[in-house]
């Protein structure tokens, strides 16, 4: 899709080949201050890469036969509308979330009074193959990444995230959440076959 080759282009080349799965991550520091955002979202993902403990991962939230069943229902409905992260198609669906009562297990993730909002997403190269470094919004607290796919059904898609002074990636065993601060910067690499179906949750401050 050209909308996609048209965000890749507007990367600086050093994370563009992150996100190609090519890249070095050996200056981690230096990579972050790239980052083509806002410089409201910047101050808050450097902020995010110097503070430790912002992420975790989280075992064994779903199981494999519900990641499956989540998968399935959401195949068939998922929008092309206009992603605000690059503009480009969604491919999501959303889980309307009124209550953990809707997946009960995502109350491990985010304990105590919250509001929340969830989508599935599904990356592929027929699809949506990858997601650029960003933010969540300023008016999220945190945010979790549950993969849907098993690890050996697709190449590439790795969860990078900017965070402990360092570029670590997210779990990639099924049913695993990336649980993580909605300052650090993160994106998806590019999925080079196959599909990565996740699960995609927004804990906001209370109101």
């Amino acid at each position: 899709d050209a909308r996609f080759r048209l965000a890749s282009s507007q990367t600086p080349k050093p994370l563009r080949e992150l996100l190609e799965n090519s890249g070095k991550r050996s200056n981690a520091k230096h990579l972050v201050k790239m980052l083509p955002l806002s410089r409201r979202d910047k101050e808050r993902a450097l902020e995010g890469f110097v503070t430790p403990n912002r992420w975790e991962s989280v075992d064994d939230v779903l199981s494999s036969s519900k990641c499956e069943e989540i998968i399935e229902w959401a195949r068939p409905l998922h929008s092309k509308e206009l992603d605000s992260v690059d503009g480009a198609p969604e491919f999501q669906t959303t889980i309307p979330l009124r209550s953990e009562e809707a997946l009960p297990s995502l109350a491990s993730l985010f304990p105590g009074q919250y509001q929340l909002s969830a989508f599935v997403r599904c990356y592929s190269v027929e699809s949506r193959p990858r997601l650029p470094f960003h933010v969540d919004s300023i008016r999220c607290e945190r945010s979790a990444s549950v993969n849907l796919s098993r690890d050996e059904s697709y190449e590439g898609g790795a969860l990078l995230l900017f965070a402990d002074e360092t570029i670590v990636e997210g779990s990639r065993r099924q049913g695993t959440a990336t649980v993580h601060a909605a300052k650090l910067a993160h994106g998806i690499s590019d999925v080079v076959s196959g599909e990565r179906w996740s699960l995609v949750i927004f804990q906001y401050y209370n109101v």
